[in-house]
C-alpha cells in the first residue's frame, strides 16, 4: 500500500487502513468502492462512495477505512500542489481538471473527468501496442511463410530432376 499523499491512486483492500496525519487541507476523492473516514477530535462519520470526495478540515489523526476494495485518489488543494509539471507520480490542479491555481480544491466530477481523460489515452495506447505487437507478428509469419515456399520449390525442382521420368535414369522397358 503506497501512503504517500503525491501518489496519483491508492488502492485499499477491504478492511485496509490508511492514516492521514496532519491532513488538514488534503482532499480524498474515491473513484471505486467505499470508504470511511474520521478525524481527531471529529464526531461525524463520513462516508464517501464512488465519485465522491472530501476535505480534511481538521489537524490531527484521520483514518480511512476501506469498506470494499477501493481506488482513491489524494490531492492537496492548489496553493500545496508542487509547482510545475515534472512528470512524476503526482499531478498539480492545473493537470487534473484542467483548474486554474488559487481556486477552491477540484470536484469530484472534475476528478471523475480527469479520470476518464487518463483512462481513455490509457486504452489507446495499449491498443496501439496491441496493432503494433501484431504487424510484427504477421510480417514474421509472412517471413517464415516465405522461406518455406523457397525450400519447397527447392525440393521440388530437386525432385523432378532426379524422377525416373525425367533423365531416362528409371527403369528400362
Amino acid at each position: 500500500m503506497d501512503t504517500s499523499l503525491s501518489a496519483a491512486l491508492t488502492r485499499l483492500a477491504q478492511g485496509e487502513l490508511l492514516p492521514i496525519r496532519d491532513g488538514q487541507g488534503q482532499g480524498i476523492a474515491v473513484f471505486h468502492g467505499r470508504v470511511w473516514i474520521t478525524q481527531d477530535a471529529d464526531r461525524r462519520d463520513i462516508i464517501l462512495g464512488p465519485g465522491e470526495s472530501f476535505a480534511f478540515d481538521r489537524p490531527g489523526l484521520a483514518i480511512v477505512q476501506a469498506l470494499a476494495a477501493t481506488s482513491v485518489l489524494m490531492f492537496a488543494p492548489s496553493a500545496q500542489s508542487p509547482a510545475g509539471g515534472d512528470g512524476g507520480a503526482h499531478a498539480t490542479r492545473s493537470q487534473v481538471g484542467g483548474a486554474r491555481m488559487g481556486q477552491a480544491p477540484i470536484s469530484s466530477y472534475e476528478l471523475h473527468r480527469a479520470a476518464r481523460r487518463m483512462r481513455s489515452k490509457a486504452i489507446g495506447d495499449a491498443v496501439l501496442g496491441l496493432a503494433a505487437a501484431v504487424r510484427v507478428l504477421w510480417e514474421r509469419l509472412l517471413a517464415r511463410a516465405a522461406t518455406h515456399a523457397d525450400i519447397g520449390a527447392h525440393v521440388a525442382a530437386y525432385g523432378a530432376g532426379n524422377s525416373s521420368g525425367g533423365t531416362g535414369h528409371g527403369r528400362r522397358a
